[in-house]
């Protein structure tokens, strides 16, 4: 990633200005560094992704298809990345959060 007026991390290349959203954390030299973008709400299919996230406290099967509907398609895709699937699998618990805690708000 090159972005200009931004000082990039040498060992990942990411922008190391409090003001850019992505950060890199450094940890020990014995440790692993897990660094990953995410692409979340980046198509026209989150909310769908949401919505199937909320209804599944009532439908618990809807996690099953969802689950196997990603792997799907992130094996048929060839455009569709890790970056991808993980962000649709965070759109999804988005949405059952934001169903419990609707739920929990409204104290039903």
């Amino acid at each position: 990633m090159r972005s200009i007026g931004h000082q990039e991390c040498d060992a990942c290349g990411w922008c190391k200005s409090v003001s850019c959203l992505t950060a890199c954390v450094k940890a020990p030299a014995a440790s692993l560094v897990f660094l990953m973008r995410v692409a979340v709400f980046d198509d026209n299919y989150s909310i769908v992704h949401l919505i199937a996230g909320a209804v599944t406290p009532l439908f618990p099967p809807i996690l099953a298809i969802f689950l196997i509907y990603e792997l799907v398609e992130t094996m048929r895709k060839e455009r569709e990345r890790k970056e991808h699937f993980v962000g649709d699998i965070l759109e999804y618990l988005t949405g059952v959060a934001a169903f419990q805690l609707t739920v929990l708000l409204l104290g039903l």
